[in-house]
């Protein structure tokens, strides 16, 4: 809670006031597509565009995260609502998104997955990704440390 010189009282809540499409896409899409990509977030700018968009359950989204062009990798990370596990369309899309950026001279793509989610890791190995072990204390979940399998595929692997 903040109050500025005028002596107006400021919660700190971020609202989107306009959204600016670029080509083909509506105001809606670009809605759709920000949300997810900040579904998860806890800033207060995230939650305003996840707040701002329109009232849709989304069923997933797939993250292409630390692209380094110079050694041709990335990393995917992925979630699925409640509702649209068990279908296959975790793997199918993480098949998909790899299909396309080895298409773009991708060589290398890494998963991680917490270790107490079997979801996740069946989704890697279904997907034609290799284990490579285990990184211990990856991740920081609600104030605990946990472990993780790594994963890679290459494109010399499809």
């Amino acid at each position: 809670l903040c109050v500025d010189k005028t002596g107006t009282l400021t919660t700190g809540t971020f609202e989107v006031s306009e959204v600016s499409p670029l080509g083909k896409y509506s105001e809606e899409q670009v809605l759709l597509i920000a949300a997810a990509a900040e579904h998860f977030s806890s800033h207060p700018i995230a939650k305003g565009i996840v707040d701002a968009a329109p009232e849709i359950e989304l069923a997933g989204c797939i993250i292409v995260g630390w692209v380094q062009w110079a050694n041709r990798s990335a990393t995917l990370s992925y979630w699925l609502g409640k509702s649209y596990t068990g279908l296959g369309l975790a793997t199918e899309a993480v098949q998909k998104i790899s299909e396309y950026l080895f298409s773009l001279g991708i060589n290398r793509l890494e998963i991680s997955a917490a270790v107490n989610n079997p979801a996740s890791i069946a989704v890697a190995r279904r997907a034609g990704f290799v284990e490579e072990g285990k990184c211990r204390e990856f991740e920081r979940i609600n104030g605990i440390f946990v472990d993780h399998r790594r994963f890679s595929k290459l494109a010399r692997d499809v």
